[in-house]
This record gives structure tokens, sequence and C-alpha cells, in this order.
């Protein structure tokens, strides 16, 4: 009798750390879906602000370009200005498939891309 109760506890025992370590294989997996998706979000991130800093910086060229030849008077400061245009239209492009997923920021980014049609055709006339 001491051998059959013997032999239910190991046989109860295995199938606990059976149990046990497929619990731990599941969580794992689980977690590392988690890190991937962190990461993936973390890359999204990255390039949405470096997208943002490019459009500052091109925002800034267009505003220099176009203060250096009012003060100038010398034209080819006018291009600084075209490629800073140029460079707007590439990060908004940039931008809007970065974050296409994102119904709520695509609203902003329309509506970015509106405004600065709506300044350079200003600026045009």
């Amino acid at each position: 009798m001491n051998f059959l109760i013997t032999k239910q506890i190991i046989k109860a025992s295995l199938i606990t750390a059976l149990l046990t370590i497929l619990l731990v294989f599941g969580f794992s997996l689980y977690q590392q879906k988690q890190i991937r998706n962190t990461s993936n979000m973390l890359s999204r991130s990255r390039v949405v602000l470096t997208t943002l800093r490019n459009l500052m910086t091109a925002s800034m060229d267009i505003q220099n370009g176009a203060r250096t030849f009012v003060l100038t008077g010398n034209a080819q400061h006018l291009l600084q200005t075209e490629v800073g245009k140029d460079s707007i239209h590439r990060q908004i492009a940039i931008l809007r498939s970065s974050i296409a997923d994102n119904p709520n920021q695509l609203k902003w980014i329309d509506s970015l891309d509106k405004y600065v049609k709506y300044v350079f055709k200003m600026q045009k006339s």
C-alpha cells in the first residue's frame, strides 16, 4: 500500500512540475511578445521625433532664407526657402506613413499639411 501511495505522489509531483514548466514557458512567450511590441513602439516614436525635429529645421531654414533675402536682396537665398519647402513636404509624408495606423494622430497631420499648403500658397501670391 505504501508503494501505491508513493507512486501516486510521484505522479502528481511530475504532473505539477510539468504544468509549472508549461506555465513558465507560456508566460515567457507572452513577455517576449510584449518586449517586441514595446521595441516597435519605441522605434516608431524615435522616427516620429526625428521627423518632427527635421520639420522644425526645415521651417527654420525657410525663415532664415526669407529673412536673409529681405535683408540682402540676394535671390540666391530664396533657394534655401525652396529646399526647406521640399523638405517639409517630404517630412510630412514620412510622418504620415509612420503613424498611418493611428487615426487620431493622422487628423493632426492632415491639419498640418493643409496649413502648410495654405501658407505656401499665400506666399506665392
